[in-house]
């Protein structure tokens, strides 16, 4: 899981008066079978024509954003969606869906829009841990698709966030996380060496195994 700043204030706002011009549904609408029971929201849907502006935005920032392109190595946004929880709205546990729209989903994300709310924290279960993510308007959380969650009721004043999965590249987590390590540790050792080619072994060598673990 990781935080990223991905839009400036002006931007947010931006985005937001254009969702006031959208309209919204009921959040139910797209649940399955029991989550129906633990899912108060209202969403618009990438169904949505009028909102089709909105969610190109969004998949441009994920190729446009330096960090959060490295981290994800998207191949795809599925199934992005504006969801407003206002009070009393909430998401209880769950976990997302593997495979949307025919189109299998590696990581998942939530981008606020909103943080003057009360309430509506997004938590985790590590099974082992809980941990609480409360995001500040433009800051995005990124994590594994698959991680037990839940949004937590919102006391007062609205949550307003876009919320959608990432089709990656390299589909597992693990390799993922590797593959930033590998790169980082590169990027170290070129501000160690006088001369930056000695490290063309291993560029070499992550490029390699950027190409085999990607797609699986």
């Amino acid at each position: 899981m990781k935080v990223f700043n991905v839009l400036n204030a002006r931007q947010v706002e931006q985005l937001r008066e254009f969702i006031n011009g959208l309209q919204f549904e009921d959040g139910k609408a797209t649940a399955r079978g029991s989550a129906r029971e633990i899912k108060e929201n209202f969403q618009i849907l990438e169904t949505n024509p009028q909102a089709q502006p909105l969610f190109n935005d969004i998949r441009k920032l994920f190729m446009g954003h330096d960090a959060l392109a490295g981290y994800t190595f998207a191949k795809e946004i599925v199934s992005p969606r504006v969801a407003s929880y206002k009070q009393g709205g909430y998401y209880g546990w769950h976990v997302d869906m593997a495979i949307m729209n025919r189109k299998r989903t590696d990581m998942s994300f939530t981008l606020a829009l909103t943080d003057d709310y009360e309430g509506g924290e997004l938590e985790f279960d590590y099974g082992e841990y809980k941990t609480k993510v409360r995001l500040k308007k433009g800051q995005m959380v990124v994590y594994p698709t698959g991680v037990l969650h839940q949004v937590n009721p919102v006391i007062s004043g609205e949550r307003l966030v876009i919320v959608g999965w990432v089709q990656s590249i390299i589909p597992n987590q693990a390799d993922r996380e590797a593959i930033i390590r590998f790169t980082s540790e590169i990027q170290r050792l070129k501000q160690l060496v006088e001369t930056p080619s000695e490290l063309n072994q291993l560029s070499y060598l992550l490029q390699y195994f950027k190409r085999k673990l990607a797609n699986g």
